[in-house]
């Protein structure tokens, strides 16, 4: 997007929101297990779900500003998603190659005798079908869908943090198609048609995208500057709401709603609790004009510049950390100083690798903006 498109302390959230996710599968390679307050700091599920609600209000945005048609829009969202996503299978796959006979993990699912051909097969079919389409297991929105339901169940992704890339996909299409009717009646879009859409996805992992993409139309960012009170007690409320899911502890309400009937389908009522944990901090954010300047600040803008990059490429990373630990153990050391060193390491390797994948983002960037170019330059 354009800068003058950007909504800096968006940015500045998904930073931490990609930080959160890093910090989840790196935590689940250390002895230390975060309780209480503290599991907020690797809540993967609930910065994926706040993901979900800047897409929907960014893009809608977006959509507002072009004057592209809805097809190159989609196309155009394709390639920014996409691109970076298969460079992250092929890195993964090739850290795989590296590690795969010392340390299998975290691709557990892939058996220990698989051999190179089927593994890269299976990445191929990441890559083109089961990432941009298909989804993966229950997050899937085919789960219904006969065939389609069985093989997302089955399939096992070779880089199992692109569940979210056919959702955020899918969310997208949504919001440009909600997007337009708006530019062609603004009220009956936020009277019927966001609200219609609101209800066919209730229960699922799009709810967050509908809901962001109404919060862009309805504008609170401009009331309430020193409301202090609302957005404490409302972030203080979905605290409560992931920290208990985290623990396995749900409420009535989010088993009712996963248990409704609707062709989307829900993960689980811990999904359905995420996310709504996620719309609250969200719309707290947005009525705090404190809580913007602070995402807006200059060490969480560096990290919403880096987080799709962060996000792609750090989870292949931790064969690395499973070698290296097994490592250092074997030769005598304890476990928590093969814990700091491969930690130390991993942290040392992420910094080129997210550069590297910081010029895979821009491309991918450029790519979309040429799709959008070459369509201005056929309609003249």
């Amino acid at each position: 997007m354009d800068k003058k498109n950007h909504i800096l302390w968006m940015d500045g959230l998904r930073g931490i929101g990609a930080v959160q996710v890093m910090l989840l599968h790196l935590i689940e390679q250390t002895s230390w297990h975060p309780h209480g307050l503290f599991s907020l700091l690797n809540d993967g599920a609930l910065a994926v779900a706040l993901f979900f609600c800047i897409s929907g209000s960014v893009l809608t945005k977006w959509v507002g500003k072009s004057s592209d048609d809805f097809l190159v829009l989609t196309a155009s969202r394709a390639a920014r998603l996409f691109i970076p996503s298969a460079a992250a299978v092929i890195f993964s796959f090739l850290m795989w190659l590296v590690f795969r006979v010392s340390c299998p993990q975290p691709y557990a699912d892939i058996p220990l005798d698989a051999n190179i051909y089927s593994v890269f097969i299976n990445s191929v079919k990441d890559i083109f079908v089961y990432v941009p389409i298909i989804g993966h297991r229950d997050s899937s929105l085919f789960l219904n869908v006969p065939v389609l339901g069985d093989h997302a169940r089955a399939h096992h992704m070779m880089l199992s943090v692109l569940w979210t890339m056919s959702l955020e996909f899918y969310g997208s299409i949504l919001i440009i198609a909600m997007a337009f009717a708006a530019k062609k009646n603004r009220q009956s879009a936020l009277k019927y048609v966001i609200p219609l859409v609101g209800l066919l996805t209730f229960k699922s992992m799009l709810f967050p995208f509908v809901f962001g993409c109404y919060l862009a139309y309805v504008n609170f960012s401009n009331e309430d500057e020193k409301n202090y009170f609302l957005p404490f007690v409302l972030v203080v409320i979905a605290s409560f709401f992931t920290i208990d899911a985290t623990n396995g502890h749900y409420y009535e309400w989010a088993e009712y709603i996963a248990s409704l009937p609707n062709i989307v389908p829900a993960q689980s009522s811990y999904s359905v609790q995420k996310g709504f944990a996620a719309m609250l901090i969200f719309f707290a954010i947005i009525k705090s004009g404190d809580l913007r300047a602070l995402l807006s600040s200059r060490a969480a803008m560096f990290l919403g510049k880096i987080s799709f990059p962060l996000y792609l490429c750090h989870f292949p990373l931790l064969l690395m950390v499973q070698f290296l630990k097994a490592w250092v153990l074997g030769e005598g050391g304890g476990v928590l100083g093969a814990e700091i060193f491969s930690i130390g390491i991993y942290a040392l390797c992420l910094f080129p690798v997210v550069a590297v994948f910081l010029k895979i983002d821009a491309y991918a960037v450029y790519v979309s903006h040429k799709i959008r170019s070459l369509r201005m330059n056929i309609v003249h």
